[in-house]
C-alpha cells in the first residue's frame, strides 16, 4: 500500500512509522492509550479519521474509527517522565494536532505534536515497558524532538489512505424453499437458528441496502395420496427477519411418501411470489429428494407434477426474470437417486446458481451466506453496468461476450462462492448436467434423453460424512457469471 508524507485531505488513514511495519493502534481499556503494532488490516483499531481544522494549515483532529474516541493528551508528573501520552477518549472531541512535514535523505514524512503546545513534544515510543501507565511495550508517548530519522525513528510517520467503504447498491429478495418431509428436521432447525443472522450480516457488511432486504419461506411435502397433510404453504415476503425464525420454529418434518416430493410446486410458488423490481432475486431450495417426473424409481407420479408445474419451464422463467436458484442437496440421501444430482445441478446452473452438496448440517450457514454474497455481488455489477448492457440488446449470449471482454480488460472481479469437490467428476456426469441445463425444453423431453449414473457419485473421502471446505473470495469474473449479470440487468 502506498504511503503519503501527510494526509491528502479529510478521510480515514492508518498512521505508520516510516520504513517499519508499525502502525498507531488504539488499545481500548479503562485508560485508553496507543501502541505501535504490526499491520492488522482486518481491524478498525489501526484506522483513524483525520479532519483538517478550518483556518489552520497542517492541523487536524484525530478520531478513532473503532469507537469515535477523540485523541486527547494525558500529562501528569507520573506519565512517562512528565512528557505524557496521547489518549483516545470516548465521548470526547479530538484536540487539534499539528502534522508537520519533514524531509531527510530524500524521504518525506511527518511528525505529530499538539497544536499550541510551546514545549513541542512529539509522538514517540520506547520498546520497553519501563514507564507509566503500564501500557506494555511499544506504547506511544510524547518526547522531545530528535534531530534525525536514525536518532528518533519512532517520531517519523507516514499515512496510508483507507479506501472508503463501498456504498451498497443492491436490494435483496430471497425465498427459502424448505422440504419438511422425513429426515429434514436438523436442516429446518439449523435454518431456524441461523438464517436471520446470515441476512443481518449482509446488511452489517454493507452488501445489501439497509431496509431493502426481504425474505420468504415456502414449505412443501407432496401431493395426495402420497401425502395428505400438506402440498405447499408460503409465509410471504417480510422485512421483519425475526418472523423467519418464528415460522421455521413451528415446522415439524414428517411424511412424504414415495421419495420424490413437491419441489415443482414449491418452485412454482417462488416464481409467482411478489418479487420487488430491481432486487437481487434468489431462491434457495433445501431438500434430499428429487421432484416427480425426472425418471427415478418408485415415483408415485412418474409423468411429473399432477398440477403440470414443469421445473424446466419454471427455471427458464427464472432466467428471464433474473432469479438465481441454488439447491442445497442434503447428503448422502440425495446421492441414492440416479438422476437427482445432475438434474438439480443443471437447472440451477442454468439460472446462474448451482447445486451445493451438504454432508454436514453445520456447514449450512456457509453455503447460504456464500450463495447470497455471490448473487448480491453480481447484482451490484448489473446495476453499475445496466445502461451499457441495455445498449447491447436483448441477446444475452452476445451481450455477455462483449461485456466479459470489457470486464477482462478492466480486471473486474466478483465475490465467488467456491466449494471443494464433493462428487466424483467424469465426462458423463458433466454431459448429463449440460442436458438438464438446456433452455427451451420441457421436462418430458429432457427425461427422455438423460440417463442415470450407476453407483455413488460421492467421493470416497466423504461417503462416511464430512464436507469439503467452502469460501467466498473476489476473483476475476467468468463468462458464465457475466451471463447472469446480463440477465439481472435485463430483468425488471
Amino acid at each position: 500500500m502506498s504511503s503519503l508524507p501527510t494526509p491528502s485531505g479529510d478521510g480515514k488513514y492508518r498512521i505508520k512509522v516510516l520504513n517499519q511495519d508499525k502502525y498507531v493502534e488504539c488499545i481500548p481499556s479503562a485508560t485508553q492509550w496507543l501502541q505501535l503494532n504490526p499491520l492488522n488490516s482486518a481491524s478498525d483499531t489501526q484506522k483513524w479519521k483525520l479532519a483538517a481544522v478550518s483556518g489552520k494549515s497542517g492541523v487536524y483532529t484525530i478520531t478513532s474509527v473503532l469507537n469515535n474516541a477523540g485523541l486527547q493528551y494525558v500529562r501528569t508528573s507520573e506519565t512517562y517522565w512528565g512528557y505524557g501520552y496521547p489518549s483516545p477518549t470516548a465521548n470526547c472531541s479530538s484536540l487539534n494536532w499539528v502534522i508537520r512535514e519533514c524531509c531527510e535523505g530524500g524521504q518525506s514524512y511527518s511528525k505529530i505534536t499538539l497544536d499550541g503546545d510551546e514545549r513541542s513534544f512529539y509522538f514517540d515510543s520506547n520498546a520497553d515497558s519501563s514507564y507509566y501507565p503500564g501500557t506494555g511495550p511499544c506504547a506511544v508517548n510524547f518526547y522531545y524532538e530528535k534531530s534525525s530519522i536514525s536518532d528518533g525513528p519512532n517520531q517519523c510517520f507516514v499515512f496510508e489512505k483507507v479506501p472508503d467503504e463501498p456504498v451498497p447498491t443492491a436490494a435483496l429478495d430471497v425465498i427459502f424453499l424448505q422440504d419438511v418431509t422425513g429426515s429434514q428436521q436438523p436442516y429446518i432447525d439449523k435454518a431456524r437458528d441461523e438464517v436471520r443472522n446470515i441476512l443481518l450480516t449482509l446488511v452489517k457488511d454493507r452488501k445489501v441496502i439497509e431496509n431493502k432486504l426481504r425474505a420468504n419461506v415456502v414449505i412443501f411435502r407432496d401431493h395426495p395420496p402420497e401425502e395428505d397433510s400438506l402440498l405447499t404453504t408460503s409465509m410471504g415476503f417480510t422485512e421483519d427477519l425475526s418472523k423467519i425464525s418464528t415460522y421455521l420454529a413451528g415446522q415439524r418434518a414428517f411424511g412424504g411418501g414415495d421419495g420424490p416430493e413437491a419441489q415443482c410446486d414449491a418452485l412454482a410458488d417462488a416464481l409467482a411470489a411478489d418479487w420487488n423490481d430491481g432486487t437481487t432475486k434468489v431462491v434457495i431450495l433445501t431438500t434430499d429428494a428429487p421432484p416427480h417426473g425426472i425418471g427415478e424409481d418408485n415415483d408415485g407420479f412418474p409423468n411429473g407434477c399432477p398440477l403440470q408445474n414443469d421445473p424446466c419451464v419454471i427455471t427458464d422463467f427464472f432466467c428471464d426474470r433474473g432469479i438465481v436458484l441454488y439447491v442445497i442437496a442434503c447428503e448422502p440421501t440425495m446421492d441414492s437417486y440416479r438422476k437427482a444430482t445432475e438434474f438439480y445441478t443443471g437447472i440451477a446452473r442454468k439460472t446462474g446458481g448451482d447445486l451445493l452438496p451438504l454432508g454436514d448440517v453445520n456447514h449450512l450457514v456457509n453455503l447460504i451466506e456464500g450463495s447470497l454474497k455471490e448473487s448480491v455481488s453480481k447484482q451490484s455489477l448489473a446495476i453499475a453496468h445496466k445502461r451499457n448492457i441495455l445498449a447491447m440488446g436483448s441477446d444475452v449470449d452476445a451481450a455477455a461476450q462483449r461485456l466479459h471482454a470489457q470486464f477482462s480488460q478492466s480486471k473486474v472481479q466478483v465475490e465467488t462462492l467456491s466449494v471443494g469437490d464433493y462428487y466424483k467428476d467424469s465426462s458423463e456426469f458433466q454431459n448429463q448436467i449440460a442436458l438438464w441445463a438446456q433452455r427451451g425444453k420441457k421436462l418430458a423431453e429432457l427425461k427422455a434423453v438423460t440417463s442415470g449414473i450407476s453407483g455413488s457419485k460421492i467421493k470416497e473421502s466423504f461417503r462416511s460424512g464430512g464436507q469439503p471446505a467452502s469460501s467466498v473470495k473476489s476473483q476475476d469474473i467468468t463468462l458464465e457469471q457475466t451471463k447472469t449479470v446480463v440477465r439481472m440487468a435485463l430483468a425488471k
